[in-house]
C-alpha cells in the first residue's frame, strides 16, 4: 500500500492544538498558516475534543491470524501420523473452526503438496503364502469326503469395492510420496 503524500506529524498536530486552543486563532487561519486544508484541521481538533489524544491513531497492523504455531504444530503431526489424510478429515481432527482453504494454504506453506500415490499391490504369492497353502492342502485331503463336502464354505476374494483406496496423498516438496501398499 503506497503512504499518503501529505501526512500531519504528531508535532503539526501539537502546534495546531497549541494555535487553537492556546493562542485562541481561528481554525481557517491556522489552516492558512500551516498551508493543510482546514478540513485536516478540523478533523484534528474533533478528534482531540472525542478521544484526548493529540497523537494520530494507528493505522492498519498485521492481520490476525486463526492457524497459530500450536495449530501449525498439531498439522504436522497429523500429516506425519497418515499422509492420506484430506483437507476435511484434517479440519475436523484440529477441533478449530477454520476453511479447508486456510488449511490448504497452510500445508502449502509448511511444504506439502497433494501427489497421485500409486498403491504398490502386496505379494500373493510369498513362501510363506505358499507354504500356508501347501499345509491347507494337505489338511483338506487328510480329511473325509463327506466332512470335505458338508463343512467347508467357499468365500469370493474378491474386493468389496474398487475404490476402498485413496490414490491422493501428501508428502513434502520436491520428494516422491510414500507409496500405498495394499492387498489384491
Amino acid at each position: 500500500m503506497v503512504p499518503r503524500e501529505n501526512q500531519v506529524t504528531d508535532q503539526m498536530r501539537s502546534l495546531i492544538f497549541k494555535l487553537v486552543y492556546e493562542d485562541f486563532k481561528a481554525r481557517r487561519e491556522v489552516a492558512r498558516t500551516l498551508n493543510i486544508p482546514k478540513s485536516t484541521v478540523n478533523s484534528i481538533i474533533k478528534k482531540i475534543e472525542e478521544t484526548g489524544q493529540v497523537s494520530a491513531s494507528q493505522r492498519g497492523g498485521a492481520r490476525s491470524t486463526i492457524i497459530t504455531q500450536q495449530i501449525k504444530d498439531r498439522i504436522i503431526e497429523l500429516m506425519n501420523d497418515d499422509l492420506t489424510t484430506n483437507l476435511r478429515e484434517i479440519q475436523q481432527q484440529l477441533g478449530v473452526d477454520v476453511a479447508e482453504k486456510i488449511i490448504w494454504k497452510c500445508l502449502k506453506d509448511l511444504g506439502f503438496t497433494s501427489k497421485l500415490m500409486p498403491p504398490i499391490y502386496e505379494q500373493r504369492n510369498t513362501p510363506e503364502t505358499k507354504m500356508a497353502r501347501q499345509n491347507y492342502i494337505r489338511w483338506y485331503f487328510s480329511k473325509t469326503l463327506l466332512f470335505r463336502l458338508s463343512k467347508i464354505i467357499f468365500i469370493d476374494e474378491s474386493l468389496f469395492n474398487l475404490h476402498i483406496i485413496r490414490s491422493y496423498g501428501w508428502s513434502r516438496r520436491m520428494r516422491n510420496p510414500k507409496p500405498i501398499v495394499c492387498p489384491r
